[in-house]
């Protein structure tokens, strides 16, 4: 018997996670559990910030991708992983199902423009803050969500996508590592 395939995309802010992550989640036919929306709920019900809930939410998004693994149901995971931080939880993940690390990486400066977009354009929920988040990455501060984005330091098959203009390797590259076969 196979075991479940979990892809988890993760990247910097705004490297373009959630769209890939979507798109995978849709070829591949398996559900799709993103943080950020985890985040907003508890912050809707809780009246708290994103930073606040940090620890919540990965431990719900956690929860969630292991149920699917333990029902035997594949899943396209997406977030921010920071090496050094999220290799346990991963490598918890990896002795029950075939975990393939995708990570989306662009220029700095690009995803920052895009963040910096997005704020603007109103589409970000209240608890991330971004206007202030906005403001000191125009000024040239640094933040740690980028600074930490990094791929994960694990001997399990990663791919890093340059999110710059499309993706690079092509979507059916990333589709064909995504579905390579499970270990039995």
């Amino acid at each position: 018997m196979s075991s479940p395939i979990v892809v988890l995309v993760s990247g910097q802010p705004a490297s373009g996670k959630t769209t890939l992550a979507r798109q995978l989640a849709a070829h591949l036919r398996v559900p799709l559990i993103s943080r950020d929306p985890i985040t907003e709920a508890l912050a809707d019900a809780l009246g708290h910030h994103s930073r606040d809930l940090a620890e919540p939410s990965f431990a719900v998004f956690w929860r969630l991708l292991n149920e699917q693994v333990d029902g035997g149901v594949g899943v396209v995971g997406e977030t921010n992983l920071h090496r050094g931080v999220s290799e346990p939880a991963v490598q918890h993940l990896a002795t029950r199902a075939s975990v393939r690390l995708v990570f989306c990486h662009t220029a700095r400066e690009v995803s920052v423009r895009r963040f910096t977009e997005r704020f603007e354009r109103g589409e970000s929920h209240w608890c991330f803050d971004e206007g202030r988040r906005a403001a000191r990455l125009r000024a040239g501060e640094p933040d740690l969500a980028w600074e930490r984005a990094k791929p994960l330091d694990l001997h399990l098959p990663q791919l890093i996508v340059d999110t710059t203009d499309g993706y690079a390797p092509g979507f059916d590259a990333i589709l064909a590592f995504a579905r390579a076969l499970a270990r039995t």
